[in-house]
């Protein structure tokens, strides 16, 4: 195991290793799994482990890949239930503001819209099985 990296249990075998402040978001966001159909009682959909396992991979990928570009530590988001069974990585804090949504069905797109509270705004979507570096980068963008 790396150090200072924590191992994360996906389910079926599977794990991942990510830092301590990434893992507690991501073990807190472990809870949603527990949501099922009609889980408000106004008939939302319940959360897929599969689709969870598409956002905890998706978020680890891209901050691994915003601390390599920027040279440093990037905040982590909250994870958290999104509409339909999709999963929403929304970070709030003084230098971005961002939300990513991981639809339930890997074949519709990944949403995201955020901005750097300056003049920086970003609004776009891609095919998650697809995601390229530049789709990557242009979401880094914000953390700078």
């Amino acid at each position: 195991m790396e150090k200072g990296k924590i191992e994360i249990d996906l389910g079926e075998g599977s794990s991942i290793l990510v830092v301590s402040g990434l893992a507690q978001k991501i073990e807190s966001s472990k809870r949603i799994l527990g949501y099922q159909n009609d889980w408000d009682e106004e008939g939302s959909v319940g959360y897929k482990k599969e689709t969870w396992v598409r956002a905890i991979r998706f978020v680890v990928k891209l901050i691994e890949k915003a601390e390599r570009e920027i040279g440093e530590e990037v905040s982590y988001p909250d994870i958290e239930h999104g509409p339909d069974g999709g999963i929403d990585l929304d970070w709030r804090d003084e230098i971005i503001r961002l939300l990513i949504f991981i639809p339930e069905s890997k074949d519709k797109p990944v949403t995201y819209y955020g901005d750097n509270f300056k003049e920086l705004k970003i609004k776009d979507s891609f095919i998650l099985g697809a995601c390229t570096e530049e789709d990557l980068l242009k979401i880094i963008k914000l953390f700078r």
